[in-house]
């Protein structure tokens, strides 16, 4: 097979990858956006797995079982009301993996809801039992930002701009030392410790317009 015909192939496949992939997106999103229970179990195969990150259940809670999934999924639909399913173009394009020995395509996607924006991963395999049609085994569901507390990363960074020479207001020694005064606000997030997963948590926090404090305990001998 020469180079084109190998390229041809390989985007073939990719276009394949991506209309399996979107296909069932959307009949996920139409069917939770009615509310249907039967229509979700119906996308899944009957030993599958959702993990969920925030995102639906504002904890990180393992679900087993398409009946499950199902009823979980529609029962915290009404609170977070998530919309506006998509294939992300800036991110991995759905492709064939194999994982845990089993062959699959696999897509990244995203979502908004009432509390913000997330993300998840899909992996899609054939039902033998149902003709073969493409069902998931296993999604997960991440929430990735806090609608009006978004993350002062890309196009939220600083610029830094503020602080040119003819700038008359508050420097970043200004700015820090007013932070951990605390005049006139009360922290709303309090981490206790300062190992590694605390200093995550910071990282994470520090990056929005939320108010926080690192407290270290002190121990004694």
């Amino acid at each position: 097979m020469d180079v084109f015909a190998q390229e041809l192939e390989a985007f073939q496949a990719a276009q394949a990858h991506q209309r399996c992939a979107l296909d069932w997106l959307n009949d996920f999103e139409a069917a939770l956006s009615a509310g249907d229970a039967k229509q979700i179990a119906s996308l899944f195969h009957e030993d599958s797995h959702w993990r969920d990150v925030l995102a639906f259940t504002w904890h990180m809670t393992p679900v087993a079982g398409r009946d499950q999934i199902a009823a979980r999924l529609v029962a915290e639909q009404m609170r977070v009301g998530a919309h506006a399913f998509q294939l992300p173009r800036d991110r991995k394009a759905p492709r064939k993996a194999m994982r845990v020995g089993i062959e699959c395509i696999e897509a990244i996607f995203e979502f908004t809801t009432s509390i913000g924006k997330g993300a998840g991963i899909f992996r899609l395999s054939p039902d033998l039992t149902d003709g073969g049609k493409l069902k998931a085994w296993l999604i997960s569901t991440t929430l990735q930002s806090i609608t009006g507390h978004e993350e002062k990363i890309g196009a939220n960074r600083p610029s830094g701009s503020a602080y040119s020479r003819n700038f008359g207001g508050d420097n970043w020694q200004d700015q820090r030392d007013k932070a951990q005064a605390f005049a006139g606000r009360d922290p709303v997030v309090l981490v206790i410790g300062a190992g590694h997963q605390q200093a995550l948590v910071t990282l994470k926090v520090g990056g929005t317009p939320i108010c926080f404090i690192v407290v270290k305990p002190l121990l004694c001998n």
